[in-house]
């Protein structure tokens, strides 16, 4: 509901840039970060919780879909470059949003998570 009612207060016309997708995936992909920084613990709840806010939440708010159709009809409409622009950002971007929320939680929470290590023993 909560992209549904941003999507209507921030319409974007047919061959533009489609601002409004670009903000809803990029403010889920700061919460996406903050969600999985804060529940780090290993508890059963905590993986209901993780996977209500991050797969329930961030997933039903950020859209994949939409940001592939606004691309796709960028193309057909001519403008290839914008929509190749727009997968650009929409990926370098959402990466960053995510490193944000990462960074914010740890500054916040003071924790930090431990660093993925391919080598560690289990």
């Amino acid at each position: 509901m909560a992209r549904y009612e941003i999507g209507l207060a921030w319409p974007v016309s047919a061959g533009t840039f489609p601002w409004t997708t670009l903000t809803i995936n990029l403010l889920g992909s700061v919460l996406l970060g903050v969600v999985l920084t804060v529940v780090a613990a290993d508890s059963a709840s905590a993986h209901r919780f993780r996977a209500f806010a991050a797969v329930g939440f961030c997933g039903g708010f950020t859209t994949f879909s939409t940001w592939m159709v606004e691309t796709v009809l960028l193309g057909r409409g001519g403008d290839v470059g914008l929509g190749a622009l727009y997968t650009l950002v929409s990926l370098i971007a959402g990466l960053a949003a995510v490193v944000v929320g990462v960074m914010t939680a740890r500054a916040v929470v003071h924790r930090s998570l431990p660093v993925f290590d391919p080598e560690a023993e289990d």
